[in-house]
């Protein structure tokens, strides 16, 4: 069995660019044949972009295919479908019949979970998992901790095949099914108990060397409360007070806005009640001083995303009415959206289809969504977006907006703070919307250090007997 090699780290110590050296090294011994390539891979679009670019820009002459691991399983399967009894290619859905996989438009429609799980056991055949060694001989996998179940099992498959790369930090696993462990680290960690691992762990922060950031970090990650100073965390009753306070820290931090600065504003959820009041009054602030309101770059969820454009082409999300008759709705002006209504057509009048079904419609949003966002232009100066959505990146500066919409568990938001402050390189800011006064007492919160309030009531003293 060939042997696993894991790099694992809090965040920032550079564990991506150690597991990229790694890969380097043994590229050159491992790619000996001209079809043979580096198979480098991640759980999220976003990270398999950040990987790619850093492969081209460290290795530019390593021969690599940089995918997601549902896209590798998929890869797998379409390229033995006719063995599984599958007569199309592979296209995604969001669930199927247990009776078997549908067949739509010339397509198998598959849940991504059937087609991991039939990718685990292809690769179980000699036939595929000698294909598989001899084109990939080996693997790497960036942001380990986020996979489990199907998707820990099917790296668990392949470094049993070829030479697997990993990289991971337990506590950035966000999963809330899994708060208090994470099942890929337990995993890598086991193997190394039996000597079928070896794991290099980091210690030294490279990301920032700003100490209230790193106090921050220690605290939040080891439960035990700051000695000192560590990021400013502010607590108000009314949105405009968090408002001026961001303003405020934006211009301390931000002193020649002509300087290329990036920043991010985190929050556990965008569809918190309270955000949205929270832009138009930082933009009253910034607009007070003489100043232009900030156009944050709001980047959603997948899902989110793809129910707004279903929406705009006239598509419910409801899966159910796949068979019902597409009533396009007129006037597009998004680009994106007046590419797939001619793709759509076009696919029609060249399969001779008389008529275009909301299910077609839906194929091709969802290919075409999952291509901008898997090749996606660099990320913009000033980013919206959740504190999930922010892993495996970094930004100059980070506001994170603590609203209503956070997790109930301790653990959960000591995680989530965690990855969101890490996220910073250079300053970092907590707004607390606290309109019952009740989230400054929270005990994950204290962890930071002194907490400054703003609006709190005043005192009434005993009256005297």
């Amino acid at each position: 069995m060939p042997s696993i090699l894991a790099v694992m780290g809090p965040a920032g110590t550079g564990k991506t660019t150690r597991l990229l050296e790694l890969a380097g090294h043994h590229a050159g011994t491992l790619l000996t044949q001209p079809h043979q390539r580096l198979l480098a891979m991640s759980f999220m679009n976003g990270a398999r972009a950040r990987l790619d670019s850093a492969l081209r820009k460290s290795y530019p002459g390593v021969p690599r295919t940089v995918s997601t691991l549902d896209k590798v399983a998929m890869m797998i399967v379409n390229r033995w479908r006719v063995a599984d009894s599958l007569t199309f290619p592979i296209a995604t859905a969001a669930s199927v019949d247990a009776a078997g996989p549908a067949v739509c438009h010339f397509r198998s429609r598959l849940s991504f979970d059937d087609i991991i799980g039939r990718a685990i056991r292809m690769l179980g055949q000699p036939a595929v998992s000698s294909w598989l060694t001899n084109s990939f001989p080996l693997v790497v996998v960036d942001e380990f901790q986020d996979c489990h179940s199907l998707r820990l099992n099917f790296v668990q498959t392949l470094s049993s095949i070829t030479q697997v790369l990993l990289a991971a930090d337990e506590f950035q696993m966000l999963n809330p099914e899994y708060p208090a462990v994470c099942p890929a680290v337990e995993w890598i960690q086991a193997m190394e108990a039996s000597s079928k691992a070896t794991v290099e762990r980091l210690t030294i922060t490279r990301r920032t060397n700003k100490k209230g950031l790193l106090d921050a970090a220690n605290a939040l990650r080891a439960n035990k409360p700051a000695t000192g100073l560590t990021i400013p965390t502010i607590c108000a009753p009314a949105i405009p007070l968090l408002a001026s306070q961001c303003m405020y820290f934006m211009l301390n931090n931000w002193p020649d806005q002509k300087t290329p600065t990036t920043w991010a504003l985190l929050t556990p959820s965008l569809d918190d009640p309270s955000l949205p009041n929270f832009l138009p009054s930082l933009d009253n602030q910034m607009i007070k001083k003489g100043l232009h309101p900030i156009r944050w770059a709001t980047q959603n969820s997948g899902d989110s995303e793809r129910l707004q454009m279903l929406s705009t082409l006239g598509v419910t999300g409801d899966s159910g009415n796949d068979d019902d008759l597409w009533a396009p709705v007129a006037d597009q002006t998004e680009p994106l959206n007046i590419h797939i209504c001619a793709t759509v057509k076009r696919f029609a009048r060249l399969r001779g289809l008389s008529d275009i079904t909301n299910g077609l419609v839906r194929q091709f949003a969802e290919t075409a969504l999952h291509g901008r966002s898997a090749y996606a232009p660099r990320t913009p100066r000033f980013v919206l977006t959740t504190i999930h959505g922010a892993k495996n990146r970094e930004f100059d500066n980070v506001v994170i907006f603590w609203g209503f919409k956070r997790p109930p568990d301790a653990l959960a938001q000591r995680k989530l703070l965690y990855n969101a402050i890490t996220r910073a390189k250079k300053a970092a800011i907590l707004l607390v919307f606290d309109p019952k006064h009740q989230v400054s007492k929270s005990a994950v919160l204290s962890l930071l250090g002194q907490l400054k309030v703003l609006g709190a009531r005043p005192k009434v003293p005993a009256a005297k007997g």
